[in-house]
């Protein structure tokens, strides 16, 4: 048999030569020498040679190494480990740890909250592709005609021939571009299917997106085959959830906007019980996580044949989670699930024929809290009739605009679980008449009480809204209260449902009988008599039980967090000796680090306003909504990174504020502000660590502050831009004066942790000494 007969039947036996082989392997290896090259090698698996070198550095390849400069000569066996690691199926926690990875390969160039949708777009990408040369090889295996193969009824994503992943790994220059390219064919190629997926996503941007960089994503996720035959929906399902999640975590306070903690999904869920053939809606749909909840629900209760049944509906704002929503569906397999794009307040999607609202069995939700610039007056006069027999909401509140529309959304036998804000059940004036009109309706079934810090980004506890348009004959009239803050788990930056958490919440409200300091059955005229305040704490009061501190995961997380901060001390102690040995610095005119934005918005982009408050610049999304100003066309444009001044003096702050734009994406100022784009991100750093303090802030605007008409503070950009700085000279000093200082950021943002996690550990132990408090 000759050198690589034996693996030809190997790969023919076993099916790896689908997919990631892409090329006809057993072709490629007819007549080759016993020992191959790294490039002879790349070039049959269509993968760079980086991977080889990596998967060397791993140890999977232990290549010869031959003649005077000791090249790489693959042999047989090494020929076929590269066939098992590229063929072989992985566990969850090897995905979830692979596709996690790819993460880091951005991290640092790309904002945490901004890189998530172009990792998702990579490997839905990816899966499409293998997905395809498997669909394509089965149909040639069966029918052996190339025609018949490729026709498009044969495949469930058409992927053109110059899009194949094959094509990205060839490509050596212009690679953002020819992502680009790519991604603009799939999305024609499967109209409508993938309209709008992939608009949100420009990897032409060099800056971003340096071509070693995306080379290291492509050599990534070439790694392994991401087709059925290795990867099924449901594995790859769960890891696309959990890159979610982390992402959420590592996007903090944005994180909250497109992820809901699964377990609140579950409470909701569990009360609804969606059942085979429901109609499943979600106006605020984030990535999608309740609508897949409700499908693991009904497959975990009935099988996935009858789960297949529901219909699953959804609607997003945010360009960027409605793409993840819409790859969360397809790669669970779930390609009839209708998620559209649009703000449900204004111009809900999902309408009849006759233009009036699409109806429900169930009504799922967790719009975004207190929404104060929202399209109140559309509302106020609304055609779809949300606001018959109801007030209209507040002009700066949006809380109650979802739940009548949510209401509306509901058929004659619908339910619904909304997450809101404890405020929604107290909140005076048009918000207190819509509370008496539902408790006159009878619609609301239950409130629950959740724990604090569940949700990313934000210590406020929730509550869940339930609501029910047919009641049954012993819930008529009434409603159940429960307060489930008291039970949870702590687990570092958040709380956690444990399941026993989320079983006693769903037994209660299925047994619908009051317990003792956790749930109370309220009749509606009790509640009259409390001039409709739902308060939970008026009906149930937990307030002297307490929550389970648990001191060894405190413990565990202590101890890490004083390695790192020792660690971090240590890297700081370094630079900064390293820094003295070297540095060069001089008195730096700022006219020639910083330069002025003059750029103003046209009024017609899709972008985010900021304020500036207490020496913070806040991001306030409005997306094409409504502004302060009804004319923003003369508005300045500001950039990731920009510094901004802005006139507006505070107690600290006499003479203004001067503060680096942290915001991820182009935002709008008012033509008031001064907006100057540093010479590199560096120096952005290093001037607002400068400007952070007062004392500098007020020293630097000083001596060139004039006053106007009524004392009113006047700075001229040419003067703010002339005085000089104490600076490094070169980029290199600066970078690395930059990394010290974001370092002592780290160093401070571990420290206030610690100084947390002592706190609670000393309430924890305090606790256990006395029985946690309990009689």
């Amino acid at each position: 048999m000759k050198t690589y007969e034996h693996l030809t039947l190997y790969l023919e036996s076993d099916r790896l030569e689908l997919n990631n082989m892409r090329k006809d392997i057993q072709e490629k290896l007819k007549g080759m020498p016993e020992l191959l090259s790294i490039g002879q090698v790349a070039e049959i698996f269509s993968i760079h040679q980086d991977t080889l070198r990596n998967w060397e550095k791993d140890g999977t390849l232990v290549p010869l190494r031959v003649g005077p400069r000791k090249d790489r000569k693959y042999r047989p066996q090494d020929i076929q480990s590269i066939v098992d690691k590229m063929g072989s199926k992985l566990t969850l926690p090897q995905l979830e740890a692979f596709l996690w990875k790819s993460a880091d390969i951005l991290r640092g160039k790309i904002d945490s909250s901004d890189y998530k949708k172009y990792i998702f777009g990579l490997l839905f990408y990816k899966r499409m592709s293998d997905v395809w040369d498997e669909e394509y090889e089965s149909v040639m295996k069966e029918y052996n005609d190339k025609t018949i193969a490729g026709a498009d009824y044969n495949h469930r994503f058409q992927v053109p021939k110059d899009c194949r992943w094959e094509a990205i790994t060839e490509q050596a220059e212009s690679i953002g571009q020819k992502l680009n390219d790519i991604f603009e064919k799939l999305a024609n190629a499967n109209s409508p299917k993938l309209d709008k997926i992939f608009d949100d996503l420009d990897f032409s941007n060099r800056d971003r997106f340096p071509n070693e960089t995306l080379q290291r994503l492509i050599n990534h996720f070439s790694q392994y085959n991401f087709g059925n035959t290795y990867i099924s929906s449901d594995l790859l399902g769960d890891a696309y959830e959990y890159l979610i999640k982390q992402f959420a975590a590592d996007a903090g306070k944005k994180g909250g906007e497109f992820y809901t903690p699964r377990e609140v999904e579950k409470v909701i869920v569990g009360i609804l019980k969606p059942h085979q053939k429901d109609h499943i809606y979600d106006p605020t749909a984030g990535s999608g996580g309740f609508l897949l909840e409700a499908y693991d629900y009904l497959k975990q209760k009935s099988g996935e044949k009858i789960a297949k049944t529901l219909y699953l509906y959804g609607q997003e704002l945010n360009i960027s989670t409605f793409a993840i929503a819409k790859i969360n569906m397809f790669l669970h397999g779930l390609d009839s699930a209708d998620i559209r794009r649009g703000d449900t307040i204004a111009n809900p999607q999902f309408l009849t024929q006759n233009g009036n609202l699409q109806t429900f069995d169930i009504c799922v939700a967790n719009p975004p809290y207190s929404i104060k610039d929202w399209e109140y007056e559309i509302f106020k006069n609304d055609k779809y009739g949300r606001v018959e027999d109801f007030d209209a909401p507040p002009d700066k509140n949006a809380d109650f605009a979802f739940v009548l529309h949510i209401i509306k959304s509901m058929n004659q036998n619908g339910r619904a679980g909304i997450v809101l804000p404890h405020g929604v059940l107290f909140r005076g004036g048009a918000e207190g008449r819509i509370r008496e009109q539902l408790v006159k309706k009878d619609l609301i079934e239950a409130i629950i009480a959740l724990p604090e810090k569940l949700f990313y980004g934000t210590k406020i506890p929730a509550i869940i809204l339930v609501l029910n348009n047919n009641k049954d004959t012993e819930h008529k009239g009434k409603m159940l209260i429960v307060n489930a803050e008291m039970d949870f788990e702590i687990d570092k930056k958040q709380n956690r449902l444990r399941l026993a958490d989320i079983q006693k919440i769903v037994n209660a409200f299925e047994n619908f009988k009051s317990l003792p300091r956790y749930a109370e059955i309220v009749v509606n005229s009790d509640i009259e008599k409390n001039d409709y305040c739902l308060d939970i704490k008026r009906y149930v009061d937990s307030s002297h039980i307490q929550a389970e501190i648990n001191v060894d995961i405190l413990d565990i997380e202590i101890q890490d967090l004083e390695k790192k901060i020792s660690s971090t001390r240590s890297q700081i102690s370094s630079l900064i000796k390293e820094r003295s040995a070297k540095g060069k610095w001089k008195e730096i005119p700022l006219n020639e680090v910083l330069f002025e934005h003059k750029m103003v918005s046209t009024g017609s982009e899709e972008v985010h306003s900021v304020s500036v408050k207490k020496g913070v610049i806040n991001q306030i999304e409005h997306l094409g909504r409504s502004y302060a100003a009804k004319d923003t066309s003369n508005y300045k444009l500001v950039n990731p990174g920009d510094i901004i001044y802005t006139k507006s003096p505070t107690g600290d702050f006499p003479y203004g504020i001067i503060k680096q734009s942290k915001i991820t994406k182009n935002a709008i100022v008012s033509p008031l502000y001064g907006v100057f784009h540093p010479k590199n991100k560096y120096l952005g750093i290093i001037l607002d660590a400068y400007f952070e303090s007062d004392v500098n802030t007020n020293n630097y605007l000083q001596t060139i502050v004039s006053k106007g008409a009524k004392n009113t503070i006047n700075i001229s950009n040419t003067k703010f831009l002339a005085k000089s700085l104490y600076l490094p000279i070169t980029e290199e000093e600066q970078k690395e004066l930059a990394e010290i200082l974001e370092m002592l950021k780290k160093e401070e943002t571990l420290h206030n942790k610690l100084v947390e996690d002592y706190e609670l550990r000393r309430k924890g132990l305090i606790q256990n000494l006395f029985g946690g408090g309990k009689k």
